[in-house]
């Protein structure tokens, strides 16, 4: 049963469904929705990385802010004061990003073979910058500066408060969120590249290797590439030679075809081809007979795959019937085998010999070749090609090529995901490394008591440490099953797909602890090395 369905024009650009036909789907609306999400996670990494250091230096800040405040500053005037700190901070990092990103936007657009540039809209672009500082530095300093103001000055003036604990633990935990979405995306990376592995060696079910692709720009009757096909048999470096309509493992044509004893049509996928198709692909023929060579005997004979005969209900698909502008007569069974991408299953396929019943022509020459020598052999079929078609253009290409380009997508989210969790791991490590080095320099006196009543540098390191790396650990826990679930779902847009094994957690948070102990073990073996003297002196 066919049915007419209206699409919005603005989508066609942005399709994942199949109403595409008049246009390519050239962009994946969630591969759009990805890029935005990963992008605003790297900003709030970026702010949350602001607000921690800023948030384990309150009680600097509050000492400041009382000075102020006895000197006549009111708490609009500190409000606006910190939020102008945090403005020029925003603004110098915004000028900075914009400087690299002139710099590093053709190096990124040749890795990720994108063509990003600004000049087109610049203008949206700075006041899209200026509206994010502005709002930004707003929450910033809503976030640094929450109760800032509530603690009585003369108990900061007097008493010489010291950090409190409470600020240490909100600047840790702020941390631990920061590197829960680091390890959420190293387990992307881990998960789209075991997936991109699997789908370029899952079996198609045809064999795929030593296969070049000819496709002309002109369509071809049922026997104008007859004498084509018969020189090119007669190569030695040649074993098979195919005609088909369109190539295989990138998507076929629709038909509507009425089963016998069904009252409906179905949409059935369909191939043109010839006698050798299944030689040439290594296609397994399960039951009956293929096509016969050089004879009209079957111009209304089809082949079916093992799909067809499972959604019929066929228990001997030979013999049976199909109707199409007439009754055509099921002469054997194929195997299944992948002729769209491995995003979607196996559908019922029909292979026919004869393309003029449906006034289609022959669009692809498939080509099994065995020798190494492979720009010699496209010499010779280019040679003979001009030859025999002057004036007629092609393209010549290896089934494999072919076959890896149905998943340039997503060999670009796994690039653009591996970029994007780099530049996350540097922004979490700058968080942790200049919260390391700030609560050290807290703790001096106690590191320096330590080391002159006998403790060694390692157990220094180790109690300097172990403070941190337990919250990295914490945020292991925490993002292991949030990245399985966020994973699992991205998984399901494949009808074929690898498993989510636990060694891709284990491995990640392995990636993520390794990085962040060598982070904090920097740092702690500088204070820890420090003459214990000297740091007395200093207290």
């Amino acid at each position: 049963k066919l049915t007419a369905t209206l699409q919005n024009i603005k989508e066609v650009h942005l399709s994942t469904g199949e109403n595409h036909y008049d246009c390519p789907d050239n962009r994946s609306r969630s591969s759009i929705m990805i890029v935005a999400g990963i992008g605003l996670l790297i900003l709030l990494l970026a702010v949350v990385n602001y607000v921690s250091l800023y948030v384990v230096q309150k009680n600097e800040k509050i000492r400041v802010v009382s000075l102020l405040t006895v000197h006549g500053a009111s708490k609009r005037q500190l409000n606006t004061q910190a939020y102008i700190e945090v403005l020029i901070v925003s603004v110098v990092s915004s000028v900075s990003g914009l400087y690299l990103f002139s710099i590093l936007t053709p190096f990124l657009n040749s890795y990720l073979k994108t063509s990003v540039s600004l000049n087109s809209d610049l203008l949206s672009a700075l006041l899209f910058i200026i509206c994010l500082n502005l709002s930004l530095s707003l929450i910033i300093t809503l976030l640094s500066t929450q109760n800032l103001f509530r603690t009585r000055i003369t108990d900061t003036l007097k008493a010489n408060i010291l950090p409190g604990r409470s600020n240490n633990f909100t600047g840790i935990l702020l941390v631990t969120f920061q590197f829960s979405i680091v390890v959420s995306l190293v387990v992307s990376v881990l998960v789209i590249d075991r997936q991109n592995k699997y789908v370029n060696n899952k079996d198609y079910g045809f064999i795929k290797a030593n296969i070049l692709s000819l496709f002309p720009d002109k369509e071809f009757k049922h026997n104008e590439l007859a004498g084509f096909k018969q020189e090119l048999s007669k190569m030695t470096e040649i074993t098979q030679v195919s005609m088909s309509s369109q190539g295989v493992g990138t998507g076929l044509t629709m038909n509507g075809y009425r089963i016998t004893g069904e009252t409906e049509n179905r949409m059935l996928n369909v191939i043109y081809t010839d006698a050798g198709f299944l030689d040439c692909f290594g296609i397994r023929l399960v039951s009956g007979r293929n096509f016969k060579e050089g004879t009209t005997q079957d111009n209304f004979s089809i082949l079916v795959n093992q799909k067809l005969a499972q959604v019929t209900g066929w228990k001997d698909p030979v013999n049976q019937t199909i109707n199409r502008n007439g009754m055509m007569k099921v002469i054997g069974v194929v195997q299944d085998f992948n002729f769209t991408s491995l995003y979607s299953e196996i559908k019922p396929l029909i292979i026919m010999c004869n393309p003029g019943y449906d006034s289609w022509g022959y669009n692809c020459v498939n080509i099994r070749y065995q020798t190494n020598d492979i720009q010699t052999l496209i010499r010779k079929i280019r040679q003979l090609w001009e030859t025999e078609y002057p004036g007629v253009p092609y393209e010549i290409s290896f089934l494999e090529d072919q076959l890896n380009s149905n998943y340039e997508s997503l060999v670009a989210q796994q690039k653009l995901v591996t970029f994007f969790s780099i530049l996350s791991i540097i922004i979490a490590c700058m968080g942790l490394l200049g919260l390391t080095s700030f609560l050290a320099r807290r703790r001096t006196k106690e590191i320096g008591i330590r080391r002159i009543n006998g403790a060694k540098v390692t157990e220094v390191v180790f109690m300097l440490n172990k403070d941190f790396l337990k919250w990295v650990i914490l945020s292991i826990l925490v993002a292991t099953p949030v990245s399985f679930y966020t994973m699992k779902i991205w998984l399901q847009n494949f009808a074929y797909k690898t498993a989510l094994s636990w060694w891709i957690f284990a491995l990640a948070g392995l990636i993520v602890f390794s990085i962040a102990l060598l982070t904090v073990s920097w740092q702690s073996w500088r204070a820890a090395t420090r003459n214990p003297v000297e740091a007395l002196r200093y207290e």
